[in-house]
């Protein structure tokens, strides 16, 4: 049951991440970018990254977590590359740092400057 709601809450997410509705921040770490719905945050921790952006990605497990509004981790869901959700968590994390790197405006301002 715990499983099923949370690919429904990665679902929502992407929707509303994808619509521009839904803002990300990244935090202290690097691979880790959090989102508040209500008063509670949603972190989603990616694959690490060593040795530059796209080099060495340990791609084996993701996770995401919720914490209230006093800071206390209420739970975490952790999802191994061989589970059927890995994908959704993958393009989730995607988005997020697409998102608060605000990549496409970025890419728009280099195109128009050329």
């Amino acid at each position: 049951m715990k499983n099923n709601k949370y690919n429904e809450l990665i679902d929502k997410l992407l929707d509303a991440t994808s619509e521009g509705m839904q803002k990300w921040d990244i935090t202290s770490q690097s691979n880790e970018f959090q989102t508040m719905v209500g008063n509670i945050s949603v972190l989603i921790v990616g694959p690490r990254r060593s040795l530059g952006f796209n080099a060495n990605l340990d791609m084996e497990s993701m996770s995401i977590a919720l914490v209230n509004e006093n800071g206390v981790e209420i739970d975490r869901q952790r999802v191994e590359k061989t589970d059927a959700s890995y994908e959704n968590f993958l393009d989730l994390f995607e988005k997020a740092r697409l998102n608060y790197y605000k990549v496409d405006n970025v890419l728009d301002k280099i195109i128009s400057e050329l």
